[in-house]
């Protein structure tokens, strides 16, 4: 496979967003940042993981459905832009920021949440942006279409 038919992308997503909230975990056992009562946080949490899972499944659904591989490190056959894709180029990000957001709930830290953002950060500028470029160099101007319709993130 030439180095042109995927994306480039080393970093992979779950792991970075694994590694920040074990380091937002990590930091609130040394300095405690609570938010929220601890009931609603756990309610509020558990809610949020279902969520990310449904949105994940549901997202997954629409690659099988078109064929094409959610692995960044083969080729894309498909610009999705059914479903979830209708009003996020990245929904399988934000069912991960989900993720961390219900157990930054479920821990009861605000550090989770500064994890997360600074995960999201790091995300875009070195997988999203690594993704689009592959994205337009393969699909030209459909690409473009799509990304002037429908936003980044939300």
């Amino acid at each position: 496979m030439k180095e042109n038919e995927t994306s480039g992308v080393l970093l992979p997503p779950p792991v970075v967003y694994f590694v920040f909230l074990l380091a937002g975990y990590w930091v609130d056992k040394y300095l405690p940042l609570p938010f929220i009562n601890t009931n609603m946080s756990f309610i509020a949490g558990i809610s949020i993981i279902v969520l990310s899972f449904i949105l994940f499944g549901v997202v997954l659904l629409e690659f099988s459905r078109l064929k094409t591989s959610v692995d960044h490190r083969k080729p894309t056959n498909a610009i999705i832009t059914t479903g979830a894709f209708r009003y996020s180029r990245n929904p399988i990000y934000i069912s991960m920021v989900m993720l961390c957001i219900g157990i930054s709930f479920l821990i009861n830290s605000l550090w989770g949440f500064v994890a997360t953002l600074l995960a999201s950060i790091i995300i875009t500028k070195f997988v999203i942006i690594k993704e689009e470029t592959y994205l337009e160099r393969k699909f030209g101007e459909s690409y473009l279409q799509y990304r002037k319709a429908v936003r980044r993130w939300l």
